[in-house]
C-alpha cells in the first residue's frame, strides 16, 4: 500500500478516540443500486448477488440474459479515479487480460464496458475458493495432489508468459477454482500488477510484489518474467512445509525484503525429511537466486515431481497443513483494516509520492543518491547526520542508493499516522454498533472467521484485555511498532 504524507495536526491527548468519523472518499462515491442495474440490462446482463466490495467499488455476480450464463461484474467507481493516468492502469490490466483469454487456468475476461459513472468489468466467476483454503478441506492431501495443482498453476503463469504478459503477483489467494467438486479447475487471476513485455527476455525496472513472494532481483530494478518463477516456488515451498522460506518470523515487511536479498535457502526443519527427495530437488531449482541458473517453466513442468511420476501417495501430515492454514491466515486482522485504510486514499496521493521520488531524483537515473538526499532535506534544513542515518535506513540491499521499492517501503507504514481519519474509517467499518469499541461478535461477523480465530485476534491486539479492541489498540495494530504518534480529533 503506498500513501502520501498530507499534512494533519494532531493533539496531545494519546487517548482521546475521535466522537464521529470524518468525511471519508467512499462516502462521496455515487450511488450504484438502480444506476448500475440500469446499465447491465442495456448490455444484456441482470444484476445479481453482491459478492464483495472495496475501495474501488463491489463484485456482484451477473447473468448473461441471451445464454443464462452467470459471471461476476466488478464495477468500479470513477470517483476513485483522480488522473488519466489511473484510468490507464486500469485499462492496462483489461488489455493484458484481453491478451491472455482462452487458457482453462487463467480466468477468463468476458466484456469491458463503462458509463459516465462506473467502469464494468465482466469475467469469469469462481466459486470454488482459494487454492489454501481447498488444501484444507482435503481429506487425503499429498504431494501427488500437490503436484496437480502445482502444474495447473505453471501451465496458467506459462500461459501468460507465452503472451508475453508477466504477473509479478504470483501468491495463494491469487489462484482460485472454478467451483467446488472434485474436479474444479485452478485458475490465476488478478493482473492489477502485471505488466506487457515485448520480448520474452525483456528486463523489468519497475519493483512491485507482495512480501514473502517477490524474487530477489526486484529489488535491483532489473528483473525479467523469471520473477513469476520464483513466487511458484515460494508457493510450493509453502504447500510441502506449511510455511516460507524467507522472512517467516519478521514483523515488518523491511526485514521480510532483507531476509529474501539476504538469507540461503534452507531444507533443514524436521519436515523436510519427509519431503520426496524429488520434491526438495525442483523447490531448490525454482528458488535459485540467480535467475539465469533457475528453472524455466518449461523445466518445471517437464520435472518428475510436478508430472506426478514422482510426487508421493502418502498424505502430508495434517500439522503442516495446520500450519500452511496459519500462515495465510496469520495478522488477516490487520491485513484487512490496512485494505480499508487503503481505500479511502485518492490516487492523486500515490501519484504525488511518486512525483517526491522523482523529485528527489534530480539525475533522472531511478535511483536517489547521498547527495540527492541531502540536497532535498537541506532545503528543509534537516540535520546531515540524521540524513546519513536515514539514507542508511532506506538503503535495504547496501548499494549505496535508494531505488523506487526501498522508498515506498521507508516511506508507507510511517505515513499512515498522517491519514488517521482514513484509519478512523476502517475502525468503525469493524465497530457496527458505534460504541468506540470493537467487540469480537462485530469482528466474526465482518472477517466471517470462526470463534477460536477471532479469539486469537483478540488475544494479540487487545492489550488491556478488556475484550474489546478500542480505537487506541487498533492504531497499534495497524502502525509500526517502533512509531510513536498522537491521537487526532477531527
Amino acid at each position: 500500500m503506498v500513501v502520501e504524507a498530507a499534512r494533519k495536526s494532531t493533539t496531545a491527548d494519546a487517548d482521546a478516540v475521535p466522537p464521529a468519523a470524518p468525511v471519508s472518499a467512499s462516502s462521496q462515491k455515487p450511488r450504484k443500486s438502480n444506476y448500475a442495474h440500469l446499465a447491465l440490462s442495456e448490455r444484456g446482463y441482470m444484476l445479481g448477488e453482491l459478492l464483495g466490495k472495496g475501495g474501488f467499488g463491489q463484485v456482484n455476480r451477473v447473468t448473461n440474459i441471451a445464454t443464462g450464463e452467470v459471471w461476476a461484474v466488478k464495477m468500479i467507481s470513477k470517483a476513485t479515479f483522480s488522473t488519466s493516468k489511473d484510468t490507464e492502469s486500469m485499462k492496462l490490466e483489461t488489455e493484458l487480460m484481453k491478451r491472455v483469454r482462452g487458457h482453462p487456468n487463467v480466468v477468463e475476461l468476458k466484456d469491458v464496458f463503462e458509463d459516465r459513472a462506473f467502469y464494468y468489468i465482466v469475467m469469469e466467476l469462481c466459486l470454488g475458493g482459494e487454492l489454501m483454503d481447498r488444501i484444507v478441506d482435503h481429506q487425503h492431501f499429498s504431494e501427488k495432489v500437490a503436484a496437480a495443482y502445482f502444474r495447473q498453476m505453471l501451465q496458467g503463469v506459462k500461459h501468460c508468459h507465452d503472451n508475453l504478459v508477466v504477473h509479478r503477483d504470483l501468491k495463494p489467494e491469487n489462484f482460485l477454482f472454478d467451483a467446488l467438486g472434485p474436479a474444479a479447475v485452478l485458475k490465476l487471476t488478478d493482473f492489477g500488477l502485471s505488466c506487457g513485455i515485448k520480448s520474452p527476455d525483456e528486463i523489468i525496472t519497475e519493483a512491485c510484489g507482495s512480501a514473502y513472494y517477490i524474487a530477489p532481483e526486484v529489488f535491483k530494478r532489473r528483473f525479467t518474467k523469471a520473477c513469476d518463477v520464483w513466487s511458484c516456488g515460494i508457493i510450493l515451498y509453502l504447500m510441502l512445509s506449511g510455511t516460507v522460506p524467507f522472512g517467516y518470523e519478521a514483523e515488518e515487511e523491511m526485514q521480510v525484503y532483507e531476509s529474501i536479498q539476504r538469507d540461503t535457502l534452507k531444507l533443514e526443519s524436521r519436515v523436510w525429511n519427509h519431503v520426496s527427495a524429488s520434491a526438495r530437488e525442483l523447490v531448490c531449482g525454482l528458488l535459485e537466486k540467480d535467475p539465469a541458473k533457475r528453472y524455466t517453466l518449461e523445466e518445471a513442468l517437464a520435472h518428475p515431481w510436478t508430472m506426478g511420476e514422482a510426487a508421493s501417495d502418502s498424505a502430508i501430515d495434517r500439522a503442516v497443513v495446520k500450519s500452511m492454514l496459519a500462515f495465510n491466515a496469520r495478522n488477516k486482522f490487520k491485513k484487512e483494516a490496512l485494505k480499508l485504510i487503503a481505500s479511502t486514499l485518492s490516487a492523486a496521493d500515490v501519484q504525488k509520492l511518486r512525483q517526491q521520488f522523482h523529485a528527489i531524483d534530480t539525475d533522472n537515473t531511478g535511483t536517489i543518491t547521498f547527495q540527492e538526499l541531502r540536497d532535498a532535506t537541506a532545503r528543509a534544513g534537516a540535520d546531515p547526520a540524521a540524513v546519513e542515518a536515514l539514507m542508511k535506513e532506506m538503503d535495504t540491499d547496501g548499494d549505496g542508493t535508494i531505488n523506487y521499492s526501498e522508498f515506498i517501503v521507508a516511506t508507507t507504514d510511517r505515513q499512515l499516522v498522517q491519514h488517521q481519519n482514513n484509519i478512523w474509517w476502517a475502525f468503525c467499518e469493524y465497530d457496527t454498533d458505534g460504541d468506540g469499541k470493537i467487540s469480537a461478535d462485530e469482528l466474526a461477523a465482518v472477517l466471517k472467521e470462526s470463534p477460536e480465530q477471532v479469539r486469537k485476534y483478540m488475544d494479540e491486539f487487545d492489550a488491556d484485555h478488556d475484550g474489546t479492541i478500542d480505537y487506541e489498540e487498533f492504531m497499534r495494530m495497524v502502525l509500526p511498532k517502533d512509531l510513536k504518534y498522537k491521537i487526532s480529533r477531527f
